[in-house]
């Protein structure tokens, strides 16, 4: 499976197939490929994506990034790419990309 971030056009393509994301599916996306494999803290998604904008606390806020995550996870469903945002529960989100996506590591 090739797997490439396109920051030019704001999409996530797998096997040629694209599709487009909001502004914060796309940062998500950055910083979980920026370093696959390794552990992305919830911590600092919701620091980077809402700084001190989020109203309502940080329990708002981390349910904020849970869907953002879901609705990402359905979109990169919806071409192919079921499973490759993984969750370590309490600590946060990490990109499993098949070995065969190295592109994506050079194109992020």
């Amino acid at each position: 499976m090739t797997t490439i971030l396109n920051p030019d056009l704001r999409q996530i393509e797998v096997n040629g197939a694209a599709v487009h994301l909001t502004p914060r599916e796309f940062e998500i996306c950055e910083m979980l490929f920026r370093e696959p494999g390794k552990l992305v803290k919830k911590q600092a998604m919701f620091n980077h994506l809402y700084g001190d904008d989020m109203d309502g606390g940080p329990v708002t806020g981390h349910q904020a990034l849970d869907v953002l995550i879901c609705y990402l996870r359905r979109k990169m469903g919806s071409i192919g790419a079921q499973g490759l945002i993984a969750t370590e529960i309490g600590a946060g989100y990490r990109l499993d990309l098949p070995p065969t996506s190295a592109e994506a590591r050079a194109n992020a």
